[in-house]
């Protein structure tokens, strides 16, 4: 994830948390603990940090959790152990989520086992940055990434539990459906949240149309009350075999505009190794810069980090961190470990 022009972070697919300062000529091995788990990771700035840990009994049946919190760039670590008096045997799986609004405030949002059409989270806040934590009571609606602007006001956006966009106005206690109402039928694939400042909020979500994959920005100017259709594009693309819209567009990402205002970056799967970044305005016109080559077979991207638009970071399923200079036209690989991609393998089918 990339903080500032030249500085972020990232994992190496293991136990490992690697920083850097000079745009990934030199990484620095900040792991607060190498022998556990990360779960999750987020940084305020390029100092205030927190990691999520995590461990299993014997029995894998319970889960353990610890928050290692750092104020100088992960220089030092200090930790804590963080209890969740409600878990029951195999309700947890480690899948969990941090967010923080402020050195002191932060929250964690952990998985709850269920059936595939239903999913929702226990939720965890703490107000002295990480060294104490309760449970708040209700858990949250969704389980998915929480994103809060101030201590208080908070959102929820996912596909689980049936889906949809929910808020909080009292730090996460109780929960409230909002967010944009699509005029247009059509299927949500899923939503992301990204806001600039208590005020000034952005929802992207993905649509099934008849036309193809929509890519949709909705935006807000009065902290979540109004959200109106700010720009869109769509993917026309059909699947030759089935005659079907296949779901190409991949992570996505908002760069403030030189002149003034976002630009909304997303990555589009081409196949065949290629990848297209496509820049849209706020008036909607869209540029592109498609790089041949550069993913392996079963790779794709699954993190987009931009502190300009023209520079930023590219994370593959492989682990790979790769960077460009010139909005997408061309990429490097930065990974901190550099090793060959081994595509998965795949099981023969009995003769």
């Amino acid at each position: 994830m990339l903080l500032a022009a030249s500085t972020g972070w990232v994992f190496d697919n293991g136990n490992h948390l690697f920083w850097t300062e000079d745009n990934g000529g030199h990484w620095k091995d900040i792991s607060p603990d190498p022998a556990v788990q990360p779960v999750d990771v987020f940084f305020l700035d390029t100092l205030h940090g927190w990691v999520l840990l995590t461990t299993a009994d014997e029995e894998k049946s319970l889960v353990y959790f610890q928050i290692a919190a750092t104020s100088d760039a992960g220089q030092t670590w200090s930790k804590s152990v963080i209890n969740v008096p409600s878990q029951k045997p195999d309700e947890l799986d480690g899948t969990a989520w941090l967010d923080f609004v402020d050195p002191a405030h932060g929250w964690v949002l952990l998985h709850v086992r269920s059936n595939s059409a239903f999913s929702w989270g226990l939720l965890l806040t703490t107000d002295d940055g990480g060294k104490n934590w309760r449970e708040l009571p209700g858990g949250a609606p969704i389980a998915d990434v929480p994103v809060f602007v101030t201590p208080k006001d908070g959102w929820l956006s996912g596909i689980g539990g049936g889906g949809g966009t929910f808020r909080t106005r009292d730090g996460g206690r109780t929960w409230e459906g909002a967010g944009p109402a699509d005029p247009v039928m059509g299927s949500s694939v899923d939503g992301k949240l990204h806001f600039v400042d208590p005020k000034h909020g952005f929802i992207s979500e993905t649509f099934d149309r008849k036309t193809g994959t929509e890519l949709v920005l909705y935006a807000t100017e009065d902290g979540g009350d109004t959200w109106k259709l700010d720009r869109s594009i769509t993917d026309q693309a059909t699947d030759p075999e089935t005659g079907t819209h296949p779901y190409r567009f991949g992570p996505t990402c908002l760069v403030p505009a030189s002149g003034g205002g976002t630009l909304l970056l997303t990555t589009l799967d081409e196949g065949h190794g290629t990848l297209s970044l496509e820049t849209v305005n706020h008036g909607g016109e869209v540029s592109v810069s498609t790089s041949k080559g550069l993913l392996e077979e079963h790779e794709w991207a699954v993190g987009l980090s931009f502190s300009s638009s023209t520079h930023g970071w590219l994370r593959t399923s492989s682990g790979r961190t790769f960077t460009t200079d010139n909005g997408g036209a061309s990429w490097r690989d930065i990974s901190p470990i550099k090793r060959s991609f081994k595509p998965p393998s795949i099981p023969a089918e009995p003769s």
